[in-house]
């Protein structure tokens, strides 16, 4: 299997050497960076690490160009500028938009088949614009936060999934206290106001989405899927649970909470905004 991360930062980095790690499936990774020389280091370094795994069998590869990227099973793209301290989600959206719009054009054509995990932010918008910007069936493009957001309301001491909108419209599926709620919300921020950037839980979390694709297993987990009808809604990508498999990501339907309808015309008007 190819995977091909579609910016080298931290995010795509520390993902490409999770998955290096985890999924024996991947026998081809390629980084692709605007910066060429990130990438081409970073794939130097998974390189060595590769072989101290004992996985030199591997092919590691990093390029500023997408003719790297041809052919890719799974495509993970994390490229856009990242937020700030003290940056909301929504003031990346028009940016980050540019960036996913230039992207999609590359992966049409470099990877038509490809499964396509979105991370960048704002995750659900930049996923609907990246499903029609590439035209690819709304199974193969799916965005990660779910997994994310889920894993920090369980470090919290809460089960249940996060879905709705990833920021402040993010929604547990169980009760959790308003003090709680706003400390769930507010934990992105925390961690990128105390060391810059949030980078490890993100790459396990688009790790566990890589693995069960390469694996067909199945697994439910939370994440932005396009909806064509369940729950309702149609024209918008959202925060449902999802069985990722080979084929890609299919909604799953669940009762879900008083505040799933407010996310999901939040992210509706942001997809306005972009024009779609």
């Amino acid at each position: 299997m190819k995977i091909s991360f579609i910016g080298a930062g931290r995010v795509g980095s520390s993902a490409a050497f999770s998955v290096l790690h985890s999924v024996d499936a991947a026998k081809e990774i390629v980084l692709v960076d605007v910066e060429g020389g990130l990438a081409e280091g970073e794939a130097q370094d998974l390189t060595h690490a590769a072989f101290a795994m004992e996985r030199g069998d591997v092919k590691i590869t990093g390029s500023e160009g997408y003719s790297a990227a041809k052919g890719s099973d799974v495509c993970v793209v994390t490229a856009g500028i990242a937020r700030q301290e003290g940056q909301s989600r929504d003031e990346l959206l028009k940016t980050n938009a540019g960036i996913i719009r230039s992207v999609a054009a590359e992966l049409k054509k470099a990877a038509p088949n490809a499964i396509v995990i979105t991370v960048t932010n704002q995750v659900d918008a930049i996923n609907y614009l990246m499903w029609r910007e590439t035209g690819f069936p709304r199974e193969h493009v799916v965005g990660m936060s779910g997994v994310l957001d889920t894993a920090r309301l369980h470090s919290l001491g809460f089960d249940g999934f996060v879905v709705g909108a990833h920021g402040d419209l993010m929604v547990p599926t169980e009760e959790v206290p308003p003090d709680k709620l706003e400390e769930l919300r507010a934990t992105g921020a925390s961690v990128i106001a105390k060391k810059g950037a949030t980078f490890y839980g993100p790459a396990v979390s688009i790790n566990r989405m890589v693995y069960a694709v390469a694996n067909d297993t199945q697994e439910i987990l939370p994440c932005s899927c396009v909806l064509d009808g369940e729950y309702g809604l149609t024209g918008l990508s959202i925060g449902v649970p999802a069985s990722i498999r080979k084929g890609g990501a299919v909604p799953v339907e669940m009762d879900m909470p008083p505040e799933f309808s407010e996310a999901a015309e939040h992210i509706k008007k942001q997809i306005a905004s972009l024009g779609l």
